[in-house]
């Protein structure tokens, strides 16, 4: 068990080697590091980060072996070197989000994590934010099923740096990665560098960000393929249709026609 395969100092586990992971709470019950000096934890039951807890997993593989996390008011980290992979459950096949009456359950995804081949029977294969924050600064959620990201109206999520959403599907193998009931409750910032692929219909001229804050929105995509950019209104990012782009494939977005580029800058 990990207990067995680690040392422990001031709240940071490090693993020595390849361990099961066979507790419902997070090991420690309180905030715990995980460093997995790239091992891996396999876990073998229902993994849960409760209440109040701060628990950052490291360079490890987390083998969920048809299990998933619960995150319910606590922040769960996924940083540097991080992949989670093989969930399974009915909502958030890897993470599901959720909260008590005083604190919102959050997630976050730092550059160099990613989640992949999880699956949910209805909403979220890699995450459903229930009632949470996700705030994804960079990392990479591909090849789930049910979904890359479920986002109800209950929650939010933050989009920025090398942050990657594409290749999830729907049960019958469609494109359907980034899914939220309004745009009000995704935030694009900073600066997008890879793909973020869209599973909604935002209607054309629909706030995506404010133009002073984002660039790089024309890395997200519709998971459609229709050709649709954002477009400075003001000081608001909107979705248009880009009459100098042809559609590729679902999910792969559009290809530029020469002489094509985006403004992203606020007048």
């Amino acid at each position: 068990s990990v207990d067995e395969a680690i040392s422990s100092k001031s709240g940071e586990l490090h693993l020595l080697r390849d361990a099961t992971l066979d507790c419902y709470n997070n090991y420690l019950g309180v905030n715990a590091v995980i460093y997995g000096h790239g091992h891996t934890l396999k876990a073998e039951a229902k993994f849960s980060v409760d209440v109040n807890s701060d628990f950052k997993l490291y360079d490890v593989t987390l083998d969920l072996n048809q299990k998933s996390i619960l995150v319910s008011a606590a922040t769960l980290t996924l940083g540097k070197g991080t992949t989670v992979k093989n969930g399974l459950a009915d909502n958030g096949g890897a993470v599901l989000l959720y909260s008590t009456a005083a604190k919102q359950g959050t997630l976050i995804m730092e550059s160099g994590s990613k989640i992949t081949n999880c699956k949910a029977n209805y909403g979220g294969g890699g995450v459903h934010t229930h009632v949470g924050t996700f705030i994804m600064n960079g990392g990479t959620i591909e090849n789930c099923t049910g979904g890359g990201v479920n986002v109800p109206d209950t929650s939010k999520v933050i989009i920025s740096g090398d942050a990657e959403i594409i290749n999830n599907k729907n049960a019958s193998g469609g494109a359907y990665n980034l899914v939220a009931k309004t745009s009000d409750t995704v935030t694009f910032t900073g600066t997008l560098t890879k793909k973020i692929s869209v599973s909604n219909n935002f209607a054309e001229g629909e706030k995506i960000a404010n133009a002073s804050d984002l660039k790089g929105a024309e890395n997200i995509v519709l998971d459609s393929g229709e050709a649709y950019i954002g477009k400075v209104d003001g000081d608001r990012v909107v979705w248009q249709k880009n009459p100098n782009s042809t559609a590729k494939a679902p999910g792969e977005g559009y290809v530029p026609k020469t002489g094509w580029k985006v403004e992203i800058n606020s007048r």
